[in-house]
């Protein structure tokens, strides 16, 4: 956004490396993806109109700018009142959304660029940029000064090319990369936020970019799906738990234990998950499957009610006899995708009841596990379900009210 003449058609055509079109709300609009080594995503770049000729904007043009994961104001140094542009466009950004809008827009980029002349004069620019300065302070802009010439847009399309080929530069450049004083802070600014959207570029890729290769890097073979094994005796709700979580029943492969495949979304990631029903009283070598399972999960979750002692017992001791185990390095024998041992790295126990004695909560520091206290009653579990439906939306992966409960 900005006044006319600043450069915004320029700017877009740069970034997004591509032709134009006029939206409805706007002056152009255009498609492309942000790439770096690591992850792409794909976003819609507009250069919005003001709604007059002193650069206001009307309701639609404002909530448009509020839906926005990052703003860009653009002002003219030689032009000190187009900084007046800026600062409106600005106050469009003030409340007026629904709240889940107002809450996104604590993690949207927001870079307010004064366009310096070619060449610069002497002197002279220094107040109306002592202005813009203590106004981006003020609302949470952050501050870049820089020409817009054909050299810096050249610089802006060559790191996008880099990037799309796998090639892009380190997300926050520093010493002889530093970027602060550049147009193509702007793009780094776009490429170190956490869109919504953002997919893992395939390992392959940066590799093969990084030993020179031109061509195709051929995809890697997709990922096993990470094991989680949920233990505990008869009775307890191991399969409507993972049910809850997967969506569908755990099923057993032939003598195999019952499994169910789900994959997990966050904001910033996705993962592909295999949960293991491991019968928690079948007692040492009884079940040499579900031992195995056990035994290479990345994930435990032991099942326990402290009103029935022994269930506790058969889940703990099930897991110890799993740690103790060493099976051989790779073995995968219809164990539900058990592989090699190696200590889970998400460790949970749910006590089903309260646990007055302390027993469970002893046992769990003993052996490093968080302890949670969830009845995995139909509430708990409708909540669990429509948390895992709902995961890539973008809720916070650490909440500060889910200590407790399913």
């Amino acid at each position: 956004v900005g006044a006319p003449g600043v450069g915004k058609r320029r700017l877009l055509g740069a970034l997004a490396e591509t032709s134009v079109a006029a939206g409805a709300l706007s002056l152009a609009a255009a498609e492309a993806t942000i790439a770096t080594k690591y992850y792409e995503a794909r976003v819609q770049y507009c250069a919005l109109a003001p709604d007059d000729a002193a650069g206001g904007y009307g309701p639609e043009p404002a909530a448009f700018l509020r839906a926005a994961a990052a703003v860009v104001v653009l002002w003219d140094l030689a032009r000190p009142q187009t900084l007046l542009w800026a600062r409106r466009a600005a106050d469009a950004l003030g409340p007026g959304g629904a709240p889940e809008a107002e809450a996104e827009a604590e993690d949207r980029v927001q870079l307010c660029v004064a366009i310096e002349p070619e060449p610069s004069p002497a002197g002279g620019l220094d107040e109306a940029e002592d202005e813009a300065l203590a106004w981006c302070a003020e609302n949470g802009f952050e501050h870049l000064r820089c020409a817009l010439g054909a050299a810096d847009l050249g610089a802006l399309r060559a790191r996008r090319r880099a990037a799309a080929g796998g090639a892009g530069g380190t997300l926050l450049g520093g010493g002889a990369d530093d970027l602060d004083g550049t147009a193509l802070r702007i793009l780094e600014a776009l490429e170190c936020h956490v869109w919504p959207n953002l997919e893992c570029r395939a390992p392959a890729a940066a590799l093969n970019a990084e030993r020179g290769g031109s061509g195709p890097a051929s995809a890697p073979p997709p990922a096993p799906a990470a094991l989680v094994a949920v233990v505990g005796t008869p009775g307890l709700g191991k399969r409507r738990l993972v049910q809850a979580l997967a969506g569908s029943w755990p099923e057993a492969l032939g003598p195999g234990v019952p499994c169910a495949e789900a994959l997990l979304e966050t904001r910033y990631y996705r993962a592909r998950l295999r949960f293991a029903v491991v019968d928690a009283a079948a007692g040492a070598g009884a079940a040499p499957h579900a031992d195995a399972a056990l035994g290479g999960a990345e994930g435990v979750v032991l099942l326990c009610d402290p009103s029935r002692p022994e269930t506790l017992a058969q889940a703990c001791g099930a897991y110890e006899r799993a740690e103790a185990a060493v099976p051989a390095a790779g073995a995968s024998d219809g164990a539900c995708g058990a592989g090699a041992r190696g200590r889970a790295g998400v460790r949970l126990c749910v006590s089903l009841t309260a646990d007055p004695g302390g027993a469970v909560a002893a046992w769990c520091s003993a052996h490093d596990f968080e302890l949670l206290e969830s009845a995995l009653g139909d509430g708990d579990l409708e909540t669990l379900r429509r948390r895992w439906r709902d995961g890539g939306r973008g809720g916070a992966l650490l909440a500060a009210d889910a200590d407790a409960g399913a």
